[in-house]
């Protein structure tokens, strides 16, 4: 399990060069502007990224090897693998929240931001919603890929008692992880901007239904993992756990996708229209200055700009 949980993190970050490539090649330069006010921030979590890709690697080429090792090294093997698995929970989520906020205001991008505006941000509800979400995701995410190597790839009963334990309780934790899923998802919905919470509850078509069908396939998901985490373990259900999960990814991520991208387009129009108003208002007030009366305020105006002072001439009486 531990080669394929390094192939996946190698594949996660050429998948993210590859986004990063993607939107510099388009010249969208929103992620970039934002990136310039979480500057230090991104440097540190390349440096965890790195971090976490040598723990897992070390662990890796450890675990292939068979000689018997004393509880010294039981130990700094586990400390290895437990570092690889969590360093990343608590760095990207807030860091990627904080990116999209940035982006999402464009005024935002001039603010400076330093250690203490960092920390008042990440504490707030949207940020702290979005985290706890990605957490619990992970966290059920891992376990079906669990119960996938130990009784989806083959029959449970060819499988030791302990493969059969072990996919029991990967589960059994898919399944609380998943139950959790539904306050923390009620509560990032009530934390989300006003326009994408009307668009995902009816004032967009297509962003409803995917949310709709997304909670049937979570519906489907529970029903599957409850199975497991009774003991009735078989084959099918677990493939069938994996691809409601699947199911379940894809739709959220095309609702949430979908909501901000109309966001998006809401809040440029606006910006749009206020501009368009400030220069309406402007060639108002300027066609009203030129068709004012010689004596109004444009004569004054102009009087006063282009009035020069009158020189004084000294006469001189001859007597």
């Amino acid at each position: 399990m531990a080669r394929w949980s390094l192939y996946a993190l190698l594949l996660v970050i050429l998948s993210g060069f590859l986004m990063v490539f993607l939107l510099w090649y388009n010249s969208d330069q929103r992620l970039f502007q934002a990136a310039k006010q979480l500057h230090s921030r991104i440097n540190q979590g390349i440096c965890e990224l790195l971090f976490s890709l040598v723990c897992l690697t070390a662990y890796t080429c450890w675990n292939q090897t068979n000689q018997h090792h004393r509880t010294l090294t039981c130990g700094i093997r586990r400390l290895l693998a437990i570092l690889a698995s969590t360093n990343l929970l608590y760095h990207f989520p807030p860091l990627f929240i904080m990116l999209w906020q940035f982006q999402r205001d464009p005024h935002r991008i001039q603010e400076v931001l330093d250690g203490a505006s960092f920390s008042s941000m990440m504490f707030t509800a949207e940020v702290c919603a979005f985290t706890l979400h990605y957490w619990l995701a992970s966290l059920a995410t891992s376990s079906i890929v669990v119960l996938m190597l130990t009784a989806g790839l083959g029959s449970p009963k060819s499988h030791g008692r302990f493969q059969q334990h072990l996919a029991i309780s990967a589960g059994r934790v898919a399944l609380a992880a998943s139950v959790l899923q539904i306050p923390v998802g009620m509560w990032l919905l009530s934390v989300l901007p006003s326009t994408q919470q009307t668009d995902l509850l009816g004032n967009d078509l297509a962003s409803t239904l995917l949310l709709v069908t997304a909670l049937l396939a979570t519906w489907m998901l529970l029903q599957q993992l409850g199975t497991i985490a009774w003991g009735d373990l078989y084959q099918s259900a677990a493939w069938r756990s994996a691809i409601y999960l699947l199911l379940v990814i894809l739709l959220m991520s095309g609702a949430l996708v979908r909501s901000r991208r109309i966001e998006r387009r809401a809040d440029s129009g606006r910006h749009s229209i206020g501009s368009v108003t400030a220069r309406n208002i402007t060639v108002e007030k300027f066609t009203a200055l030129v068709q004012s009366p010689p004596h109004g305020p444009l004569a004054k105006r102009t009087g006063e700009s282009l009035s020069l002072p009158t020189p004084r001439h000294t006469a001189t009486v001859r007597s």
